[in-house]
């Protein structure tokens, strides 16, 4: 179980490294504030959702605690899969000038 959630949390490091600095690139003129905003409404939703499963599925045992685990996974890649899904839409270009 250790090793699994190692795993987890490497994953989740990088990935939410990633998706940080997406959103300074955004906007670099303002990367204080998009910093701020984005760390910020990163800690509310995780604390919202952290709060939701462990009521639904209270991490008494790892088998429980594997559940959870494999909610927020499957979370992640529905989020990743839809944001995806917008970026690559045709016709759609972002400028970062």
């Amino acid at each position: 179980m250790i090793c699994f959630a190692f795993i987890i949390h490497v994953g989740a490091g990088f990935t939410y490294n990633n998706y940080f600095t997406y959103c300074l690139s955004k906007f670099p003129k303002n990367a204080g504030m998009s910093g701020g905003l984005t760390g910020g409404m990163v800690y509310v939703m995780l604390s919202l959702l952290t709060y939701v499963v462990v009521s639904i599925i209270p991490a008494k045992d790892e088998l429980n605690l594997s559940y959870s685990y494999l909610v927020f996974i499957l979370l992640s890649v529905v989020v990743m899969y839809v944001l995806f899904k917008m970026n690559k839409r045709p016709g759609k270009t972002v400028t970062t000038s």
